[in-house]
């Protein structure tokens, strides 16, 4: 699953630590269902980084899960297009 990769990308292991990113709660909250306390996080870090393409592509997917399909698209295209963002 394409969340599952950038998850990987985004904590990064030292010696028997993982350093957590907010976006990596964020990711976990998506999985566990609780798609309020996702989209927090998602918006707060938008705020500070908006065009980052992780945070933009799980908004993007937890508004798709909620219906808002429209503005999960616009999500979605703009993740695709951020810098570092696969081809």
């Amino acid at each position: 699953m394409e969340i599952d990769y950038r998850l990987s990308r985004m904590a990064r292991v030292t010696e028997n630590a993982v350093v957590e990113h907010p976006i990596y709660q964020a990711v976990e909250h998506f999985k566990a269902g609780r798609l309020a306390a996702a989209e927090d996080i998602c918006r707060s870090l938008l705020v500070r980084i908006p065009e980052d393409g992780a945070t933009n592509h799980l908004l993007g997917m937890i508004w798709f899960r909620q219906g808002k399909t429209v503005a999960a698209r616009d999500l979605l295209a703009r993740a695709s297009v951020s810098p570092g963002a696969s081809p």
